[in-house]
Parts: C-alpha cells; structure tokens; sequence
C-alpha cells in the first residue's frame, strides 16, 4: 500500500514567505517554517531631488530604492530555498500560492526537478491569512 503524498505549501508575498504543510495528527495546517526579506530600514527615496529655475521639482536618474532592490531579489531567495529543500528531500510534492507577480517570479527561478514536483499555483494573496482560514484555499491543491 502507499501512502499519500504530503503536500508541502508555499505562502508567499512581497516580503515573507512561510512553508504550510498539515498537522500529523490533525486536520490543521502549520507554518513550519519562515522567510522574511532583508528590507532597508533607513526609509525614505534614495534618489536624488533638485529643483530647477522652472521651479519644478526634477530627478537626476532613475534608480531603484534599496527597498525597491530588496524586494525584487526576494523571490530568488524564495525559489533558492524550496530547490534546497527538494535537494535534501523535504519535498514531495509542492504547491505555490502567492500574488500573481512574485509567483511568475518565484517559479521562473526554480530547477526542473522542483518544477517537476510543483503540483499547482494559486496567484492569490494569503500571506497574512492565519493558518486555520488557508484549508479552504488550498483543499483543491493538496487533493489535486
């Protein structure tokens, strides 16, 4: 007889992301482990402003904010540890929910053995969603 395959899932936005799975001996899911991205805690622009004789307001350049850059890597390191756990073998079959950019993001970066075992996506936004309401969301992707 063999026994099912534990669906491990990925929640996921902009700045966090927390690896889902059910309980043992419950019908619960929980957050086993979690992923904060490094943000810059300075705040504010980092673009230079100048005021012209025009008395209009100008930018020099363009360049991201190191909040902007952090948050643009985040999903790398996202990706860098699902393929970490699918190397050590933590991962049978797995399951991606996040909002529809950062999960293009996220399974762009994957390896074709992580992509091999992703049983589907969810581009929805749940990364502050308590683990007791996330079973009504993701019951079609752990039967699935």
């Amino acid at each position: 007889m063999t026994r099912p395959l534990k669906t491990q899932f990925i929640v996921a936005d902009g700045g966090r992301a927390r690896w889902v799975r059910r309980n043992a001996g419950a019908e619960d899911l929980v957050t086993i482990r979690t992923l904060h991205a490094a943000h810059d805690l300075t705040g504010g622009s980092k673009r230079p402003v100048f005021e012209g004789s025009a008395c209009g307001r100008f930018s020099l350049e363009e360049r991201p904010t190191a909040t902007e850059v952090c948050a643009a890597r985040f999903p790398a390191e996202v990706a860098e540890a699902i393929d970490g756990d699918m190397a050590s073998g933590e991962i049978a079959r797995l399951a991606i929910v996040a909002p529809s950019r950062t999960l293009a993001q996220i399974v762009r970066r994957l390896t074709p053995a992580a992509t091999a075992r992703l049983a589907g996506t969810v581009a929805k936004d749940l990364g502050k969603t308590p683990d007791h309401e996330l079973s009504g969301w993701l019951q079609t992707l752990e039967m699935g």
